[in-house]
């Protein structure tokens, strides 16, 4: 097609816009595919997954990078196998369809925020110019997509869109050129989200400087030192709930989720170790009404994911009772009788 071809185009109504939902569920189509590409590859590959924790999200992303990237290109005539059975296609402005490069381009900032959410980063990685970086992609990207899906009304061209200025339309019209405009509006939203974005890393610093905050991730810091633990999340909270004489009472809980790398470990063990470890470094955890330990196994690579949990929810004095007669043990000491574990 000549630029002479391309500039007698007609001009598509808006009308032939594909629009929020048709959008939509092409990609859940996708990235259902998607999701049993991955659960296939999780049965030969789930113990080598496992060991990679966060940084697993990176073999979600190689596949869906060059799928969206390649399927969405001229390769494929713009068409994803979702798009395609919604009968919609992805074109540049001009109706032409999007060459290799620009749809890969458009496919990174797709993705990144997907898979860069619940990646494995050191605490000494999330200092500098990386965080505010990384909050831009995690965290700017993401809301923009997502305002821009649906808020977009009059061109349903999302962030990926507008960065390689492409469209999505029905499959069915043909090739066409696009005169419909962008709201200046929406760009103006955009980079007030992007730049709110970069706020994020000092609103967390600041709050990791305040109690219980401090506490808990130095606490965090100790639990992720332990052998075979991959990562450790913890927080406090408190939840109200009714008893038999419908008395309501306040329960102040101390949650840990730990996962770790070996599949066959003795979680009840496991389990007693860390209550043991939480309330000799966490003094205000003796003070809790239930300090609640999940034991958790298994792989995220972003497209799929398999986890094998157990969860032990004891008062401090009843995990006093449980590790002291084996305090010293370590690890893989035995664990008590599996029915108190909930």
């Amino acid at each position: 097609m000549t630029v002479g071809e391309e500039s007698s185009l007609p001009v598509v109504e808006n009308k032939n816009i594909a629009g929020f939902w048709r959008r939509l569920l092409a990609i859940c189509i996708d990235f259902l595919l998607l999701g049993l590409i991955g659960l296939v590859l999780g049965v030969f590959f789930a113990d080598y997954f496992s060991s990679l924790g966060g940084w697993g999200r990176i073999i979600g992303f190689v596949i869906a990078w060059p799928y969206f990237g390649v399927m969405n290109s001229r390769i494929c005539s713009g068409q994803t196998f979702g798009k395609e059975l919604l009968k919609v296609k992805v074109s540049m402005l001009n109706g032409t369809s999007l060459s290799i490069s620009k749809s890969l381009l458009r496919a990174l900032v797709f993705c990144l925020p997907i898979f860069l959410n619940g990646a494995a980063f050191s605490m000494e990685a999330l200092h500098g110019w990386f965080v505010y970086v990384l909050a831009i992609l995690v965290f700017g990207f993401s809301i923009s997509t997502v305002y821009l899906y649906v808020f977009n009304r009059r061109t349903r061209q999302s962030l990926h869109d507008l960065v390689v200025g492409s469209i999505v339309v029905k499959a069915a019209e043909p090739a066409r050129k696009v005169s419909v405009v962008t709201w200046r509006g929406h760009y103006v939203a955009t980079a007030i989200i992007l730049v709110a974005a970069t706020t994020v890393p000092n609103f967390v610093w600041k709050l990791a400087n305040k109690e219980p905050f401090t506490s808990l991730l130095s606490l965090q810091k100790i639990l992720a030192s332990e052998p075979g633990v991959i990562s450790v999340n913890i927080s406090v909270g408190s939840s109200m709930y009714k008893n038999m004489n419908s008395a309501v009472k306040n329960v102040n809980y101390l949650s840990t989720n730990v996962v770790i790398s070996e599949k066959n470990s003795n979680f009840g063990a496991m389990a007693n170790h860390f209550a043991a470890t939480m309330l000799e470094k966490y003094p205000e955890s003796s003070a809790m009404d239930s300090v609640n330990i999940t034991i958790t196994h298994g792989y995220d690579i972003g497209i799929a994911s398999e986890w094998n949990s157990s969860n032990f929810s004891f008062s401090p004095s009843k995990w006093r009772e449980r590790i002291a007669p084996k305090s010293g043990t370590g690890l893989h000491s035995e664990a008590t009788t599996p029915e108190n574990v909930h």
